[in-house]
């Protein structure tokens, strides 16, 4: 009987190979071995890992996502032992007990040792286990904090599982074992954080590891990361920014309870661009409180970012796709407030609720969405809801131009 397995889901997109090593369960787990796994095809990755798991007495899983669970769920007993980021969604919405156990802080809290700032890309030596031949980038992530300083926007589907205070490991010393590695030397690494802090954020700025990998992270558009940018000096370079401004209206911002300002975010990401780095812009879609006013403040955004940053090859805007609440009080009050109906939406065991929005609501996020498509501007991520034309998206996953009126 074989002692310990360490499961890693990975898959191959457009040649970019991701690695699911964990947000915030495991670094490495030394005396386990290593079990890869392709979770693009469900039924092929559970008879995988039926096959690979024969005799182990312990496994451990890392959940990144929540459909992972459910390729995993069938073959869950004793033996295993689940964490990671999606873990207390899918805990507070399975509805039933689970065989397993089920750990919703780190490795180290689950073994009761001191919080480790150590990193292993564990996956350096087994490079053999990917098709090579169909990948030539690599994505990893690195947990740096967990929990988020605000933790009050409205629509955060975290809040009610997530502790307010950031547990913050060693950024500087994790940073510094970041590598390159030899078989894939192009690398994105996402610094896993519900919003980075200012004191995280100096010790990335100040990482030169920066030269060697590109490092992502979450930022909330607020004064005190602008000064930190302004003030900072060094440069932004290999570094993506990515602010949650989720709507282009303040007066939308405001609804959310982002406690955020445009103004803000466009002054951010001049500064990223200035400093060598990559601004980019997450955004929602199927605003129930959309408007007349809420298109025009949209409309004059684009605009202003237009005018305003200068190089808008290093400027995108992702959408995350359709606007959701944690739970059914909030999505009541929404509706009760601006219209449409509260419905319960249920995939791969998560269960939120979205507003059905009036066909005035509809109309605007159209017409929001379509200013977006004309503006020209990169936009990555989910369709947006279209008015007069579909996104044509290239082999990156960039919308370039509309098609034909439909």
């Amino acid at each position: 009987m074989k002692e310990a397995a360490l499961v890693t889901f990975f898959r191959v997109d457009k040649k970019l190979l991701k690695i699911f090593n964990g947000f915030s369960f495991v670094q490495h787990i030394a005396d386990a071995d290593n079990v890869f796994v392709d979770d693009r095809d469900a039924k092929v990755a559970r008879r995988q890992l039926t096959e690979k798991l024969r005799g182990y007495k312990r496994v451990f899983c890392t959940i990144s996502f929540s459909y992972q669970f459910k390729i995993i769920e069938p073959l869950l007993s004793s033996r295993w032992v689940l964490g990671g980021p999606s873990l207390p969604i899918v805990k507070h919405n399975i509805g039933h007990e689970l065989p397993c156990e089920l750990i919703e802080g780190t490795f180290e809290e689950y073994l009761g040792i001191p919080q480790s700032s150590r990193f292993t890309d564990y996956w350096r030596d087994r490079m053999e286990e990917f098709p090579s031949s169909q990948f030539n980038r690599l994505h990893y992530a690195c947990t740096i904090e967990m929990g988020c300083y605000w933790n009050r926007c409205k629509f955060c589907n975290y809040s009610e599982a997530n502790p307010e205070q950031v547990r913050r490991r060693n950024v500087g010393l994790l940073l510094a074992q970041l590598q390159p590695n030899l078989h894939c030397p192009t690398a994105n690494v996402h610094l896993c954080t519900s919003a980075i802090t200012v004191r995280s954020l100096r010790e990335v700025l100040r990482s030169p590891t920066r030269r060697k990998l590109r490092l992502r992270f979450f930022a909330r558009p607020d004064k005190a990361i602008l000064r930190t940018f302004r003030e900072s000096k060094w440069d932004a370079k290999n570094t993506i920014c990515s602010l949650g401004v989720e709507v282009l209206s303040q007066t939308g911002m405001d609804i959310l309870n982002k406690n955020a300002s445009l103004d803000t975010a466009i002054e951010i990401s001049k500064t990223v661009i200035e400093k060598g780095g990559i601004a980019e812009w997450n955004i929602m879609d199927g605003h129930v409180f959309a408007n007349e006013q809420i298109v025009q403040e949209c409309t004059e955004t684009l605009e202003r970012v237009k005018k305003e940053i200068k190089k808008p090859g290093f400027f995108r805007i992702y959408n995350n796709g359709r606007t959701t609440w944690p739970n059914e009080v909030t999505a009541q009050l929404m509706a009760d407030q601006y219209g449409g109906k509260v419905s319960l939406y249920e995939a791969n065991l998560r269960r939120l609720w979205f507003v059905k929005l009036t066909p005035e609501a509809l109309a605007c996020n159209q017409q929001m969405h379509q200013a977006i498509i004309d503006s020209g501007l990169k936009l990555f991520g989910e369709p947006v809801i279209k008015l007069q034309a579909s996104p044509v998206w290239d082999p990156d996953g960039v919308i370039t131009k509309p098609n034909s009126p439909t």
